[in-house]
């Protein structure tokens, strides 16, 4: 790494920190930083401070929230008939872009990766499994990433969901998200159609 000044290095390596934000990004991220006012530095420290202290898990499926409940689970108009599985918070919201879908998600908070450690115990699978058995599940959409690990997930849990409730539909998105992609960078019409099209496993 290019030397710099101890105050400004040090805030080049906190956005280092951030998912996909390389040397040269955070080095220009710092940059603005320095070149906004000081109320609007503030500003933005505020906004990461409250971010942290204010965002919290959802109790039943594990999405941001700011409350025991997120908005899509405290949602009356909101069906649990059908179950959409994702992997993170942000597959949740590349779905809410899409319109009328009126269904609840549940969170696994990741996929099943044994090279990192990463086992069945590490997600949110029993909460999962104990919320088709009481929520009167009649549809389970595992629209995990079209990767290994997401596909490996998918098969490991189309087969724990089939044993336990056989009369339990279990679909995958169709075929239109390229192999390797995330739903997060999906776009609106792909996923629209993946969805629309969804197969039983």
């Amino acid at each position: 790494m290019t030397e710099y000044i101890v105050p400004l290095e040090k805030l080049i390596e906190q956005f280092r920190l951030l998912p996909g934000v390389g040397e040269k990004t955070a080095t220009r991220y710092a940059l603005s930083l320095l070149h906004r006012s000081e109320e609007e530095v503030n500003r933005f420290a505020d906004a990461v401070i409250g971010a942290k202290r204010d965002v919290h898990e959802c109790r039943v499926c594990h999405n941001i929230s700011e409350s025991d409940l997120c908005p899509i689970c405290a949602d009356p108009e909101r069906t649990s008939e059908t179950l959409c599985v994702v992997e993170t918070p942000q597959d949740a919201m590349a779905m809410e872009r899409l319109s009328g879908m009126g269904w609840k998600y549940h969170i696994l908070g990741g996929a099943l990766n044994p090279k990192k450690q990463i086992t069945a115990d590490k997600l949110h699978i029993a909460d999962l499994m104990d919320r088709i058995g009481g929520e009167g599940v009649s549809e389970i959409v595992l629209a995990t990433n079209c990767t290994f690990e997401g596909d490996t997930t998918a098969s490991y849990l189309g087969k724990l969901i089939a044993a336990r409730y056989p009369e339990v539909r279990v679909t995958r998105p169709a075929q239109g998200i390229p192999v390797g992609g995330s739903l997060e960078y999906a776009d609106p019409v792909t996923l629209t159609q993946a969805i629309r099209g969804r197969k039983t496993m």
